[in-house]
């Protein structure tokens, strides 16, 4: 809720200047500027404008075949702002962030979901093996005394429209999904979920195509 309230606070400052302007991701950097919002509220705006920026430039890396080296980085940029500019993350989170780029087969990582707890994605190769994942989670385990759970998966065709009255209807993504599958065909990954402060968590298995996977289900 708080950062909500800065969003809509710094868009109805920059309205003031641009009331053309819909939402906070239409603006850019030199309005953020001008309107002069309080120092949260323009940490939170700027987070939110460069993330628009690093969505957009992945978006172009994957049509121009940039490296996913090069695109990995984007992930851990977006971590570094969403704990220093939006400040959704926590420690645990940010350990598990900078352990897992320390690694060489990782490209990038970045906390997954509303943050304050929760999963990190780890975007690595394939040669990223289990072993490499358990020592970095040993490594968690002796500094928080919790040891998270690890998931693997590999990329595969994202949401579809389906029509329930005849063949499946692509949706209107379908070639960027074709061609992330095209240009990454031996990308692999790895979700760790880890606590926030005072948080508990509850793991179950949960059934999907390829084997299984261990969910993490926050409370607190």
């Amino acid at each position: 809720a708080t950062r909500n309230q800065e969003c809509k606070e710094a868009l109805r400052l920059i309205r003031q200047m641009e009331p053309r302007l819909t939402c906070l991701a239409q603006a850019d950097e030199k309005l953020v500027e001008k309107a002069n919002p309080t120092h949260s509220d323009k940490k939170t705006a700027l987070h939110v404008l460069r993330e628009q920026e690093r969505v957009l430039s992945f978006q172009k890396g994957l049509a121009e075949k940039t490296s996913p080296r090069e695109l990995g980085r984007l992930l851990t940029d977006s971590h570094k702002s969403s704990s220093e500019l939006f400040e959704n993350s926590c420690p645990e989170l940010d350990f598990l962030v900078q352990s897992l780029v320390a690694h060489d087969q990782v490209l990038g990582a970045r906390l997954t979901g509303g943050g304050f707890g929760g999963a990190v994605l780890a975007w690595t190769t394939t040669d990223f093996q289990h072993e490499n994942a358990q020592t970095i989670v040993r490594a968690y385990d002796e500094r928080y005394g919790r040891f998270p759970a690890v998931h693997s998966f590999s990329p595969s065709g994202g949401a579809r429209i389906e029509n329930w009255l005849g063949e499946a209807e692509p949706a209107s993504s379908q070639e960027k999904i074709e061609l992330l599958d095209e240009t990454f065909p031996v990308l692999d990954g790895h979700i760790v979920p880890c606590l926030g402060k005072n948080r508990d968590s509850r793991f179950r298995e949960m059934p999907l195509d390829q084997g299984k996977m261990l969910a993490s289900h926050i409370s607190g």
